[in-house]
């Protein structure tokens, strides 16, 4: 699949997950990290929360085509229907073999990952457990490494707990406003 065959199958995602509801990034979000991503030289990843796959799709694409070989996606669902579809369309861009999949509940799943140190990690998962996904991402955060969190001003309600706890632990992060609607959350690991 070419570049622009690649970008239309994208584009068509993302009109299909929003007539379907399903919680996808904007592209304005998508290029806007992707952005953070190459200006951080991002070659591994972990997401947590994929469902469909629009956003897989953005990370892996900027990750084969940046890095080939070496760069290296892992992403997260709890939701066996989103888990698949979103490696149906993976490999229907030719874009799986750059991405490692774990099918489960996040928190369960990130103790194990411990081995792996990421450049990014990028959670848009159930958000009543976002502090949880931020506190086991840390160890697995390279020193200078990225965490990304989206939808914190249209849930920020849903994720105080986060907030109180980055405030009590004085770290220092940034909420940019991405689109009409939203923000995220940029944390750098010291």
């Amino acid at each position: 699949m070419n570049t622009v065959q690649y970008k239309k199958y994208l584009e068509n995602l993302y009109i299909r997950g929003k007539e379907r509801k399903i919680p996808n990034i904007s592209p304005q979000n998508a290029h806007f990290i992707l952005n953070i991503l190459s200006k951080n030289n991002v070659k591994t990843m972990l997401e947590i929360g994929c469902a469909n796959g629009y956003s897989t799709l953005n990370w892996a694409f900027y990750l084969k085509n940046t890095y080939a070989k070496q760069g290296m996606l892992h992403t997260i669902d709890i939701s066996r229907p989103m888990f698949e579809e979103a490696f149906t369309h993976l490999t229907a861009c030719k874009l799986h073999l750059n991405v490692c999949g774990h099918l489960g509940d996040g928190l369960l799943i990130l103790p194990i990952l411990a081995k792996n140190m990421f450049d990014a990690i990028f959670i848009d998962a159930q958000k009543k457990h976002t502090k949880s996904f931020f506190e086991l991402s840390m160890p697995l955060l390279k020193k200078n490494g990225v965490i990304i969190i989206d939808d914190v001003i249209k849930f920020s309600d849903k994720m105080q707990d986060l907030f109180n706890y980055l405030t009590l632990n004085e770290f220092i992060y940034e909420i940019i406003k991405t689109d009409e609607d939203d923000g995220i959350l940029v944390f750098y690991k010291n």
